[in-house]
């Protein structure tokens, strides 16, 4: 299975960018793989942190892409 890169629109990420993870506690957390994408070179977790902000990641997202497209 391949995943999409939110950037740049890649598809054969080998991992999911990021995606929620419930702990033993009922807390929800956002988790992401780390992988940096093959064609725009954005590593989920550092280059689109935004603070754990999830609109702000997704503008990073299109920021980031636009370089590509």
């Amino acid at each position: 299975m391949s995943f999409t890169c939110p950037a740049c629109g890649f598809t054969g990420l080998e991992k999911i960018p990021w995606y929620q993870k419930a702990l033993p506690s009922g807390l929800v957390v956002w988790r992401t793989s780390h992988e940096i994408c093959a064609v725009c070179g954005i590593e989920f977790g550092r280059d689109d942190w935004a603070g754990g902000n999830l609109e702000k990641r997704s503008e990073v997202h299109q920021r980031w892409g636009k370089r590509f497209k």
